[in-house]
């Protein structure tokens, strides 16, 4: 499963951005941040700040639309929940963030030491491996050494996965059982493939006559593959359809074929050992795509392409209920019409055949558990994991001391000029 490799790809992906225009270096103070008594050098900071302003910029494309003119640094983000929610314009929003992921390391690795853990070999190797190429001599046009941006690299991707799966994959002292892994796959994985169409027009429910017309039209569809028994030959036949023209013909209404809409999630930084856009860095809930979702993209049609049409989603985790809903109301091995409730608020009507997850071309099932081992452990633990993680983070933000000065020099408009 990629949810995992995701999150560390795209973290590791920025580390390589390094060909972004030249930045002034924060020079003094020389302390800018304080954790408990751990000082953070201003390179140190502005290490965890690049690394924060990379993957916002990964998720917004900020250097894109900055070069287009837009006024990226005006734009406002939520941060906090709750009756603690506040706008915050850009520049602050990356600061806070940077300085939720420098705390949240500290707790990392201090629960680390408590419970006898060390980062896992493999994460240690990947990130060794993509900061390979890095000099001296680029890190410094940021004003920041390879020593202070490989430390802050060492514990953003390697700490949070050392500690999540050291505590509950096998061996660990909170391990999942096998038997509850199993579980949990049978619970929540669903494996389908799909033709769906909207019932909306101009934003509202279509009327009678022109939501029977769609309808009709998925029963088609059902009524090809009865006789065909080959989903992709429908779905083929579906894109023919729509697919508009020259002329401009076809008859597409917003509606998608083998691909379902996957939900915005969010992160505070590239340390989510999940994927699933868990907040990393406490409250910040700007919306990302730093690791890329857990919702209805399929992450072994990109790891393998071999059925490119079959989505594998986790139901606990896929943030869409009505929909995960419709997909269980089919048999598995059948096909079915469904309409629901598309986020809860676009009505729509699919063509669903619903496959068994536990059974995938070319892997046994043993394989197929494996491969998904680490999702599942997540799915099932990573939310109280989270909460436990969170608190020790908000005791430790009030011993947290931060240089004004060195935290205003540290801009990260700087990133872009």
């Amino acid at each position: 499963m990629m949810k995992l490799k995701r999150a560390l790809c795209a973290g590791l992906s920025a580390l390589m951005l390094l060909s972004l225009p030249l930045v002034s270096g924060c020079s003094t103070p020389e302390i800018a941040m304080t954790v408990d008594g751990r000082e953070f050098s201003t390179g140190e900071y502005l290490a965890y700040l690049l690394n924060t302003f990379q993957t916002m910029d990964q998720s917004y494309y900020l250097s894109y639309y900055a070069s287009a003119g837009v006024d990226i640094w005006s734009q406002e983000f939520e941060y906090g929940e709750g009756d603690n929610a506040q706008k915050l314009k850009l520049a602050d929003y990356i600061k806070q963030m940077t300085q939720d992921t420098i705390i949240r390391q500290i707790v990392l690795k201090r629960e680390l030491d408590a419970n006898k853990l060390s980062p896992r070999e493999k994460d240690v190797e990947e990130m060794k491996t993509a900061t390979a190429g890095l000099t001296n001599d680029s890190l410094l046009t940021y004003g920041i050494n390879k020593e202070h941006y490989m430390a802050m690299a060492e514990a953003v991707f390697t700490y949070e996965r050392g500690l999540f799966y050291g505590l509950f994959d096998k061996g660990g002292p909170q391990a999942m059982s096998e038997e509850d892994i199993i579980k949990y796959f049978n619970d929540y994985y669903l494996s389908y493939k799909i033709i769906e169409v909207s019932l909306t027009e101009d934003g509202k429910d279509m009327d009678d006559d022109a939501k029977k017309k769609e309808l009709e039209k998925l029963q088609d569809y059902l009524d090809m593959y009865e006789t065909e028994k080959d989903f992709d030959k429908v779905i083929a036949k579906y894109k023919e359809d729509t697919t508009p023209t020259s002329s401009g013909t076809g008859s597409g209404t917003g509606s998608t074929a083998g691909t379902t809409q996957t939900t915005t999630t969010t992160t505070a930084a590239v340390t989510d050992p999940t994927g699933t856009g868990a907040t990393t860095g406490t409250t910040g809930t700007g919306t990302s795509t730093t690791g890329t979702g857990t919702s209805g993209d399929d992450d072994k049609d990109e790891e393998e392409n071999k059925d490119p049409n079959r989505h594998d989603i986790d139901a606990n985790l896929y943030g869409d209920e009505d929909f995960t809903n419709a997909v269980k109301s089919v048999e598995i091995g059948k096909a079915k019409i469904v309409e629901y409730k598309k986020n809860g608020t676009t009505s729509t009507a699919a063509l669903i055949l619903r496959m068994d997850p536990r059974q995938q071309e070319g892997k046994t099932e043993d394989e197929i558990l494996a491969d998904s081992r680490e999702d599942i452990i997540y799915g099932a633990k990573y939310e109280d994991y989270n909460k436990d993680i969170q608190k020790k983070v908000e005791e430790l933000r009030g011993k947290t001391t931060l240089d004004k000065t060195a935290i205003r020099m540290c801009d990260p408009k700087n990133f872009l000029k």
